[in-house]
Order: C-alpha cells, then sequence, then structure tokens
C-alpha cells in the first residue's frame, strides 16, 4: 500500500512539473510574440538612444579638452560637462532597455549571435566607465585646481583614460550596430577590442602628459 501511495505521489509531481513547464512556455511565448510585435519600434527608439548618448560623450571629450587649453574650468563648463555627462547616463539606460527589448524578441538567436554579445559586452564596459565618472571623475572636477593643481593629476590622467575608453567603445558598438555579421568568435572580437583600448588608454595619458607636463 505505503509502494502504491509513493508511485502515485512520484506521478503527481511529474504531471504538476510538467504542467507548470507548459504554462511556463506559454507565458514566455505570449511574451515573446509582444516583443516581436514590438521590435520594429524598440529597434528605433535603441538607435535613437545610441546616436544621443554618443553625440553626447564626443561632446564631452570634445570640450573637455578645449576647456582644458586654459588649465581653467568655469562654473559655466562644470555645468555643460555635467548635462552632457547626464544625457550619457540616461541614453546608455535607454540602450540597455531598448537593446533587452529586442533581445526578448527572439532569445535563441541574440544568444548565438557574436555581434549582440560583443556589442552587449562593449555596453557593459561603458556602464563601468560610466559609474567611474560619476563617482570619481565628477568629484574632482568641482575642484578649482582640476587643471593646474599636481594632487589633481591622478584624477585627470583616470578622466583622460575615461575619454578613451568611452569614444573607442561607442565607436565599436555602432560599428557592430551596423554590420550584418561578424565572421569571427566571440573572444578575437573581444581582444581586438582590448587592443584597441590599451592602445587608447596609452595614447590618452601620453596626451595628459604633454598638455599639462609631468606632475610630480
Amino acid at each position: 500500500m505505503g509502494m502504491y501511495w509513493s508511485i502515485c505521489s512520484v506521478y503527481k509531481c511529474n504531471y504538476h512539473a510538467r504542467l507548470i513547464v507548459v504554462y511556463f512556455k506559454r507565458f514566455f511565448m505570449a511574451y515573446t510574440e509582444f516583443f516581436v510585435d514590438i521590435k520594429v519600434f524598440s529597434t528605433i527608439v535603441h538607435v535613437i538612444a545610441v546616436v544621443c548618448a554618443m553625440g553626447a560623450a564626443f561632446s564631452i571629450d570634445v570640450l573637455f579638452h578645449f576647456f582644458a587649453a586654459d588649465k581653467q574650468l568655469s562654473t559655466k563648463e562644470r555645468t555643460a560637462l555635467t548635462i552632457l555627462s547626464r544625457t550619457v547616463w540616461y541614453g546608455l539606460w535607454a540602450v540597455i532597455v531598448t537593446g533587452g527589448m529586442i533581445f526578448m524578441a527572439d532569445p535563441a538567436h541574440y544568444l548565438m549571435s557574436v555581434k549582440f554579445l560583443s556589442k552587449m559586452t562593449i555596453v557593459g564596459i561603458l556602464m563601468i566607465n560610466g559609474v567611474v565618472i560619476h563617482q570619481y571623475v565628477h568629484k574632482h572636477l568641482a575642484y578649482k585646481g582640476f587643471f593646474s593643481s599636481a594632487r589633481e593629476a591622478f584624477a585627470r590622467r583616470i578622466a583622460f583614460a575615461c575619454g578613451s575608453i568611452s569614444v573607442v567603445s561607442w565607436i565599436s558598438a555602432l560599428a557592430f550596430g551596423v554590420m550584418d555579421s561578424i565572421v569571427f568568435s566571440y573572444s578575437t572580437v573581444m581582444a581586438f577590442y582590448g587592443v584597441l583600448i590599451v592602445c587608447a588608454i596609452i595614447g590618452s595619458q601620453i596626451l595628459e602628459r604633454t598638455i599639462f607636463g609631468v606632475k610630480k
């Protein structure tokens, strides 16, 4: 009798487990269909977010070097950099959200796409870079001696490094966005991207030393 109830219990567990799987599949398919229906809208917003965020990021880099010419940063200049930085930050979040919406339209396909995975990895790096800028660089921008004080040399170098990472990453993300496909593996793409990042950072440090001189 005990064996009979054990068999019944196992059967019921399997039955309920199958029901859960079926309901989950239906739920997932329903949401997938929803994201398929709005994929065009998601793509349009995604592209607009990339263009706005990238444009603001490039504007920051150009203005930062322009403002550094006289080695002074006025209140208006700080305000301009702050506004542009927030535009990049909000645009980056919009890129992530809309990218997730596009992904949900065909998860199986995008999980196998080197192009998509590479782009999302770069977006993740941009997020980390943005956190460093917001949590570290912006605090030092508030100091009047940011461009002139020897004590701010390290913060300036971090700012220049973050700027170089931003430029390379946004250009790379845009390039992946317009490509139809990528023939290389994910590891190869990321290795090449890593080399570009290292070269850009080295170049940014040389530029910082050239503009401000060696600070001891």
